[in-house]
């Protein structure tokens, strides 16, 4: 999309959510996007989700669950960390893909990456857990 470009699609989502707005519906150029953000979007909610709010914890307060960010399907990189290494809060342990953006799925805290629960091309839903980590 020339026009609307993953840059220009984030900038209508966020001066969207800080402006309140429930829905954007943009066109450039003959492209259109039409979008709705729902009620769990906060007024001052950064682009950059701290999905460290997300996260759940076991009883014993060890293992952490990593959160999908967006729906869209999971993608791995050379970048994300493998299962078994050592991971410090926001490293990279995957991406979520929708309509050609991709979106960081982050980890909420220190530990070891005990697993990774979607595989290359799985749907992932908004929340699902992808990923668990120990803490340490």
């Amino acid at each position: 999309m020339p026009g609307l470009d993953s840059a220009t699609i984030r900038h209508l989502l966020e001066v969207a959510r800080k402006r309140g707005y429930s829905s954007v519906e943009a066109s450039l150029d003959g492209e259109r996007l039409s979008a709705k953000l729902g009620p769990d979007f906060e007024d001052d909610l950064d682009l950059d989700l701290d999905m460290g709010s997300l996260a759940s914890v076991t009883p014993d307060q060890s293992e952490v669950s990593v959160p999908s960010p967006a729906v869209g399907y999971f993608r791995t990189n050379q970048k994300a960390a493998q299962i078994g290494s050592e991971v410090a809060k926001g490293d990279l342990i995957g991406e979520v893909v929708a309509l050609g953006i991709a979106n960081e799925i982050l980890s909420p805290t220190s530990g070891v990456l005990a697993e990774v629960l979607a595989k290359n091309g799985d749907a992932l839903e908004y929340g699902q857990t992808v990923a668990k980590v120990n803490k340490q």
